[in-house]
């Protein structure tokens, strides 16, 4: 199948994870991406609507794994999205990143191609297709390019990125910059600096690049992934693809995209975005969406409340969750589960669910 010679413009979407920090409301046989955590329409139909009339439907890949597939194949109903790729077991951003290169660029080896995760909140679309089309365009030179936000809080959920500031003239850059160094999640202190600073934004984890500038870069940095993905593409098109995918998968490291490659290619500029950006990675992020009542509280839910402030409660309509004397606590009930945690340990729900796995039926992931 050859491409329409007129775009060269990929979209890879990314839609594997289980989304486990937003426990219980997303489980691993009904993820966010499918749920309407955000408005009317699910996360992943979000994230396909706000591409129309920036990429061919034709050229847009869904990276997820198999049980998933099925449940964004129907939100998708009547989108013509045929290009799923199936993950046969998860190997993190390069392994999935690399799988989408390597098939896009047997269709057309001049592909340019952006990287979007499925669970992100854009408030501004026309923004955020000005700001993809510019990043494609950095992307013709050779650039590796990230989408870099500018902080608007101390948060210690995000990976940062730091940019050179000025160009070689000493000019500040309004769109786009080099990038000096990726940082991990940092602690309180080191949040609080960068945030002050001008040079670091957060890691929005979307790119763009040249099809053959991320392979290249691949097969420079992690040759053993670039040899398998090489026998990957030599077997498309054949009757036992995903049984010899499924051999050669289980053998990758898990690498996310970040430390395999960005953080070692030199080539690598940061457009800076313009756009509002929420990661739908744990519940307070829900705090960049909905408005607060006048004692802080979001509530998405049945709720009649006294003396409760600085709270977040998700829950159905025909369920009451009543509380009292209350501060700065999580408060999320399902039909067969709750949650109730503090504010302050969000990123650990995932350590919760782990324990949940050990001692509990799989019913409750």
């Amino acid at each position: 199948m050859k491409t329409n010679p007129k775009t060269n413009l990929y979209a890879v979407i990314l839609a594997g994870g289980a989304g486990e920090r937003l426990w219980p409301i997303s489980r691993v046989k009904k993820p966010k991406y499918v749920m309407k955590i955000t408005g009317s329409k699910s996360i992943i139909q979000q994230t396909l609507a706000r591409l129309k009339g920036l990429v061919p439907t034709k050229n847009i890949f869904i990276v997820t794994t198999k049980d998933q597939k099925r449940m964004i194949k129907k939100e998708l109903e009547g989108t013509n999205v045929t290009n799923f790729l199936i993950e046969p077991c998860p190997k993190n951003t390069a392994a999935a990143i690399g799988l989408a290169s390597v098939c896009i660029r047997e269709e057309n080896p001049k592909a340019t191609v952006v990287v979007l995760p499925a669970d992100h909140y854009i408030k501004d679309e026309k923004a955020f297709q000005s700001d993809i089309k510019y990043a494609a365009k950095v992307a013709d030179n050779g650039s590796l390019v990230t989408i870099g936000v500018k902080p608007v809080s101390a948060f210690t959920g995000y990976g940062y990125i730091k940019v050179h500031s000025r160009d070689d003239k000493g000019r500040l850059r309004q769109r786009h910059y080099k990038v000096e160094r990726f940082v991990e999640k940092p602690n309180r202190r080191k949040a609080e600096e960068f945030f002050r600073s001008r040079k670091y934004f957060w890691n929005a984890g979307m790119f763009a690049w040249k099809v053959n500038s991320i392979l290249d870069g691949i097969r420079e940095y992690m040759p053993r992934l670039y040899s398998a993905l090489l026998n990957i593409e030599g077997l498309l098109g054949k009757s036992d693809f995903d049984a010899k995918v499924a051999k050669i998968y289980k053998r990758l490291d898990n690498v996310s995209i970040d430390y395999g490659i960005m953080e070692k290619a030199r080539n690598v500029a940061m457009v800076a975005a313009n756009f509002g950006w929420t990661d739908l990675g744990s519940w307070i992020s829900l705090e960049d969406i909905y408005k607060k009542d006048h004692n802080e509280n979001i509530y998405r839910a049945f709720n009649i409340n006294y003396d409760t402030k600085g709270s977040i409660i998700f829950g159905p309509s025909d369920h009451l969750i009543a509380t009292c004397g209350i501060r700065d606590l999580i408060i999320v009930h399902t039909k067969d589960a709750t949650l109730v945690a503090s504010r302050n340990n969000t990123q650990e729900i995932k350590e919760l669910v782990n324990i949940i796995r050990k001692k509990c039926s799989a019913r409750y992931l």
